[in-house]
């Protein structure tokens, strides 16, 4: 779990996503998240 206040099974370095966000806009395109709070 991380360290952040409400992250839930959070596990991993985000290495995958640093590689996919580089791949993705080196061919013009963008990554992005919508996230609405949920109940705790």
């Amino acid at each position: 779990m991380s360290g952040y206040p409400g992250a839930r099974d959070a596990t991993g370095t985000s290495i995958g996503q640093a590689v996919g966000t580089t791949i993705v806009e080196y061919h013009g395109g963008k990554i992005w998240i919508d996230s609405e709070r949920g109940p705790i």
